[in-house]
């Protein structure tokens, strides 16, 4: 975990998405990258939000705003509804979208849809 904390946080270095000081709001469920991305933030000098996923978009926005927050790391699932919030605010901040299986390839096969035997 600590290599990809490193690896993450040389990639947002290079591309400059976190100085320090800089708050980077996490809304994602207690998944491996959350933490990961959270070390990566703190190892730039970066203040994590960390935020619920399912809060609503009116929060999401007024704590994005209070926080005064320079880019959002968010779940897949979530990146179309976090940009509308944001362009609601008319805040452009960068939003990096990781995806559950990145850390767990068998979630997919775990959700799929099955079809069950009717029993009787």
């Amino acid at each position: 975990m600590r290599d990809a904390a490193w690896r993450f946080a040389s990639g947002l270095h290079v591309r400059g998405l976190v100085r320090p000081g800089d708050v980077v709001a996490i809304r994602e469920p207690n998944l491996p990258q959350a933490l990961i991305a959270a070390l990566a933030v703190w190892q730039l000098g970066g203040a994590v939000l960390f935020m619920f996923p399912l809060e609503a978009p009116d929060m999401c926005a007024y704590k994005w705003n209070d926080a005064d927050v320079k880019l959002l790391i968010t779940m897949d699932t979530q990146v179309d509804e976090d940009r509308r919030t944001l362009a609601s605010i008319k805040r452009n901040i960068p939003i990096i979208a990781s995806h559950a299986n990145d850390c767990f390839p068998f979630l997919p096969r775990l959700f799929s849809k099955k079809k069950l035997k009717k029993a009787g």
